[in-house]
């Protein structure tokens, strides 16, 4: 996973958390779950489509960069969510024991997956 800090900052008149990242890149919200604690939805840096750059904000359509992504170490596990359509994206928790644990589920349930 690429450096970052976790900073509070005003967002739309709130204060939220957020994953601020030395490289520059995009901030992330970080969002809580009630059973695994603070995380963060991941970029997908594996899409290079430069038609759809909306896209990188999320792995939908994309399992394979999912799992890549997982397998690589940028993050634990793979979350669908559903407003009007079903989004995928992957998390990173901040908690690093928890992450590690649903990490190593996910490649141990991925892993004998070929694409």
């Amino acid at each position: 996973m690429k450096d970052f800090r976790v900073a509070r900052c005003l967002d739309n008149g709130k204060i939220r958390e957020f994953a601020i990242f030395s490289d520059g890149s995009r901030k992330k919200l970080i969002e809580e779950d009630p059973e695994y604690g603070k995380y963060f939805c991941v970029d997908n840096e594996l899409n290079n489509d430069s038609k759809h750059k909306l896209l990188r904000k999320s792995f939908t359509g994309r399992i394979k960069d999912a799992v890549d992504t997982i397998r690589n170490g940028n993050g634990d596990c793979i979350q669908n969510s559903k407003l009007m359509f079903t989004f995928t994206h992957v998390c990173y928790f901040l908690d690093r024991k928890i992450g590690e644990e649903l990490r190593a589920k996910s490649i141990e349930g991925w892993r004998d997956t070929k694409f």
